[in-house]
């Protein structure tokens, strides 16, 4: 069964307000939802026939999610919860049943925008580095997923699968050992495959079209080679970090540099050998992914530390800790490595908790997670083992259109305007 889990146990309360009309979806081919149900902080009544519910599936808001009045929807014999009230909560109305997961899924927008910036992640594309696949994912129909595609092929060398990124016109980039593939959004379909190199882990698209990879080169040395559109080498954009080993994820700051994850450290890097900056994290091992925030902070995920942290670059200090191994209902969560994750709208963080190499991992923990700035988890996914292993990237596509490069620069995934 799978089970989408809300921040806090639902509570004896006194009825909220009902929820407004259910609007008609964004994606797939899903009805219009009908007047919400009356909820309540236990629960309540759920909604009326929203347009193609999951069978068994109930949607229950907890306390103070008062203008939720979610139609009935979810997976096979699933729950979906919200989270605690976020300012945005009010424009979600009594939303209608979820989209019908058709085969060619939808293209464009996802969902409205409004709907983004509440959080409670709908449609993701997540790597499964353990099964070796890329899906994508209607969490609220999550029995099966829209499109699933393998990366098995030993030729294609799809073991690492880390990184992950919206190139534009519908596609998807996959990061692989020998280079990236590029999946068609709509049915997940191969549609274009670079392989000429060896070691990648991560990948960043440029608005120029050209493309960085950054990889762990035969002697365990992080490297970084952009190519040109046509996947050529650029002459004097090939640098070797001889001093930084078990590189995972790069990210591009508005400073032009890049922030890559090596070891137990985070640096600051340009297209010279010398390091802009670097900090070493606290229990940081394979050090994941970081990203600079437009307030100058530094989010950061520690890897088998099992946390995200917010820094201070400056005084190379901790500011505010997410996770961890000791957070609360660790022993559910089982907090094992912290790996890719999304800035989203409303300054949440939707984080991926890897649980080991190969399959059979599905089982173990709640691999995807949402925090609000302050460390507070306020939505989870528990996967369905028989659906994912043990997931290392996500990209929440709800309000993305994309027909668009986006990027993280600052911060929050958003489409790349220069």
């Amino acid at each position: 069964m799978v089970v989408l889990l809300s921040a806090c146990n639902s509570s004896n309360g006194s009825p909220t307000m009902a929820g407004g009309s259910g609007g008609q979806t964004q994606v797939g081919a899903g009805g219009r939802g009908g007047q919400g149900g009356q909820t309540t902080a236990a629960g309540g009544n759920p909604g009326g026939t929203g347009g193609r519910s999951g069978q068994g599936g109930m949607s229950t808001g907890p306390q103070p999610d008062a203008a939720v009045g979610a139609g009935g929807v979810g997976g096979q014999g699933g729950t979906i919860s919200q989270p605690q009230a976020d300012a945005s909560d009010t424009a979600l109305g009594g939303a209608g049943g979820g989209p019908d997961a058709d085969a060619g899924g939808a293209s464009g927008k996802e969902v409205a925008a409004a709907d983004a910036l509440v959080g409670n992640p709908r449609r993701v594309l997540v790597c499964d580095e353990g099964n070796r696949r890329v899906l994508l994912v209607d969490l609220q129909n999550p029995g099966s997923a829209v499109w699933s595609t393998q990366l098995n092929d030993p030729n294609k060398d799809g073991d690492s699968m880390r990184d992950i990124q919206l190139v534009g016109g519908d596609r998807v980039a996959v990061s692989v050992a020998k280079g990236y593939v590029e999946l068609d959004i709509k049915t997940g379909a191969i549609k274009k495959e670079v392989s000429n190199f060896a070691g990648v882990e991560s990948i960043r698209r440029l608005p120029s079209g050209n493309t960085v990879l950054g990889a762990n080169n035969a002697s365990g040395q992080a490297t970084l080679q952009e190519l040109d559109s046509q996947d050529a080498p650029v002459a004097g954009h090939n640098v070797t970090f001889t001093n930084y080993s078990q590189f995972r994820m790069l990210r591009r700051t508005p400073q032009g540099t890049f922030l890559i994850g090596v070891g137990a450290k985070l640096a600051e890097v340009n297209w010279t050998t010398q390091p802009v900056w670097e900090m070493t994290i606290p229990d940081g091992n394979y050090v994941y992914q970081g990203l600079r925030l437009p307030d100058k902070t530094i989010v950061v995920t520690s890897g088998y530390g099992a946390a995200l942290l917010i820094i201070d670059p400056a005084a190379k200090k901790v500011l505010t800790t997410i996770g961890g191994k000791g957070q609360p209902d660790a022993t559910t969560i089982v907090p094992n490595f912290y790996a890719g994750y999304q800035v989203l709208p409303n300054g949440h963080f939707v984080v991926t908790n890897w649980e080991g190499h190969g399959g059979g991992n599905g089982g173990k923990g709640i691999q995807l997670l949402e925090y609000d700035p302050s460390g507070l988890l306020v939505w989870k996914w528990q996967q369905d083992p028989n659906l994912v292993s043990s997931l290392h990237n996500v990209i929440v596509l709800d309000g993305l259109d994309t027909t668009k490069l986006h990027d993280d620069i600052n911060g929050v995934l958003a489409p790349v305007t220069q």
